[in-house]
């Protein structure tokens, strides 16, 4: 009977840990092109999004991109400024003289947006 139950918890953790990676991922904050909004360091709690075609004006969002040169990707968090041409997104950084954003990029394909981010899960500070 104890197995059953110690089977349960295992079951439910896995489960648990899986959702909240998956559905609700973590992202950090390198940089800062999000300053004063968000700070080096910040850890973000953030929903994956799979309707990525009704991003909102003003919401912060985790960005996938390719590196051009050795086609590495990373990820990037900005502030959408608009929908533009052929329904992509204008992001910006809140800190426009260091931040890398549509400025440079271009406009961004709905299926770059990864994720929207919900809120501050510890600041740079560590509380």
């Amino acid at each position: 009977m104890i197995f059953l139950v110690i089977l349960v918890a295992i079951v439910v953790l896995i489960t648990v840990f899986l959702l909240l990676k998956f559905l609700f991922p973590l992202a950090v904050v390198e940089g800062d092109s999000m300053y004063p909004t968000l700070k080096e360091g910040e850890e973000l709690i953030c929903r994956r999004l799979f309707f990525k075609k009704h991003c909102k004006v003003n919401k912060i969002y985790v960005i996938h991109l390719r590196d051009d040169e050795n086609k590495e990707p990373y990820y990037i968090i900005k502030r959408l400024d608009k929908v533009v041409k052929d329904n992509n997104y204008w992001f910006l950084g809140d800190n426009s003289l260091v931040s890398y954003d549509s400025r440079q990029y271009g406009s961004i394909k709905p299926e770059q947006v990864v994720a929207v981010v919900l809120r501050k899960v510890r600041n740079s500070n560590g509380s």
